[in-house]
């Protein structure tokens, strides 16, 4: 029997680095096709934030979340953790 295996995903590369605090929100960026300076933008923030929420170094404040979720297009639930 001969096993096949597939590449690793670019996107399981990118959230699995040590020391990411949210690879949700990598991901959800990536599935988008989207820099963290255009997400920053469209969400109204800096890329430093941007980048400070992705790393798990600083949180999201709630006021952000509902424009995450419209963004992202997830229901509001997914962005509250």
């Amino acid at each position: 029997m001969t096993v096949t295996r597939t590449p690793p995903c670019p996107v399981a590369s990118i959230v699995s680095r040590p020391g990411w605090g949210r690879p949700e929100l990598v991901r959800a960026r990536v599935q988008q096709g989207m820099s963290q300076e255009s997400v920053a933008q469209a969400l109204g923030v800096t890329p430093t934030t941007w980048a400070r929420w992705e790393r798990g170094e600083q949180g999201v404040r709630a006021s952000y979340r509902p424009r995450m979720a419209a963004l992202f297009g997830v229901p509001a639930v997914e962005v509250e953790r």
